[in-house]
């Protein structure tokens, strides 16, 4: 599997769904890509072919977290709650790499609604090129004439040594469904969801890792690691189910008889 320090590695990378009411492995499996994204609707296709229906709400992390993931599950009738998949302190990482200073951040872009163009620090204008359309996004690039850029005092401040085209900036148009996402997700409602994914998801996890010493497979070949992964989950619901209700229900029958 193709890792981000090495160009390859022995590895497989498990999915694991769990119940949030009892914390009950529901759906598992292992793959050879490394974008959990991808994973998303199959975790949810087998859950419901397990379980014989779809969860109403799911609740993930940053790594699952796509419009892709989010427009999918809003048609299959799945609530969805996950990180924001982009923040400004990354669009603000991302300029810096290419030299671009504070000052020239697209925030410092100034829109006119009437004509439909930004308008730099400097004062220059950036008109729309194209607009490209993306799975629940629309993309519209507005740039700046290479001729104003060229004699500009700012430039290597704001175009980050770019001599080929003037500068421009790329204005995202959401999806309502994404937008709708990201309300929810910020609502009350969906971070005290969010709150509750690590106590569910990495107390299956660490279990699986540390008392059934699941760290590393045993096996080659995806059926095998498959196999092994699923006896793994049963074993732990076993011990769950022991924990939550076997031990509980023999308890009170020892109770009454006393």
């Amino acid at each position: 599997m193709k890792h981000s320090a090495a160009p390859c590695a022995l590895s497989d990378n498990v999915q694991v769904s769990t119940d949030t009411a009892a914390g009950i492995v529901i759906a598992i499996d292992a793959t050879q890509t490394a974008p959990d994204y991808e994973h998303l609707v199959p975790a949810v296709q087998q859950i419901e072919k397990r379980t014989g229906k779809r969860p109403k709400q799911m609740v993930v992390d940053a790594g699952y977290t796509s419009r892709e993931n989010v427009i999918a599950l809003d048609q299959c009738g799945v609530a969805m709650f996950g990180r924001s998949m982009e923040t400004d302190g990354r669009v603000q990482q991302r300029f810096a790499r290419c030299g671009v200073t504070n000052g020239f951040l697209p925030k410092a872009f100034r829109f006119d609604t009437t004509t439909n163009t930004f308008t730099c620090p400097e004062g220059k204008l950036l008109r729309p090129r194209r607009a490209e359309e993306w799975p629940g996004r629309t993309m519209i690039r507005y740039q700046a004439s290479i001729t104003d850029c060229k004699v500009c005092s700012q430039r290597d401040n704001c175009c980050s040594g770019n001599t080929r085209y003037g500068r421009s900036i790329v204005v995202t148009k959401e999806h309502p469904v994404v937008t709708a996402f990201r309300a929810q997700t910020a609502s009350a409602d969906g971070q005290a969801a969010l709150r509750q994914r690590s106590a569910v998801a990495e107390f299956v996890n660490a279990w699986l890792k540390e008392k059934l010493g699941l760290r590393r497979f045993r096996v080659r070949g995806l059926a095998k690691v498959r196999a092994q992964a699923m006896w793994a989950s049963l074993t732990y619901n076993v011990q769950q189910w022991i924990r939550l209700r076997w031990r509980p229900f023999r308890l009170a029958l020892f109770n009454a008889s006393s």
